[in-house]
């Protein structure tokens, strides 16, 4: 059994976070707790719907791939 949070089953949610955390700590420095929720929503607001459609294929890829490994069928 995978954990809830793995790699395998939320590729979907390592791809965002990932591609955020990324732009929000580029040159930047928070001083506030405001300062960095406010440039995560700034970020995610910016994310391209092709970069999500991608995520969401991989994700789908990823649990069929993760159903036949355990003998699941569709």
């Amino acid at each position: 059994m995978w954990p809830p949070n793995s790699l395998d089953l939320n590729p979907v949610d390592y791809a965002v976070w990932g591609a955020v955390q990324q732009q929000v700590y580029h040159n930047r420095k928070f001083t506030t707790v405001d300062q960095l929720k406010q440039a995560i929503v700034e970020e995610l607001n910016k994310l391209s719907q092709r970069f999500i459609d991608r995520s969401i294929d991989e994700w789908c890829h990823c649990l069929t791939n993760c159903c036949t490994a355990a003998g699941w069928t569709h």
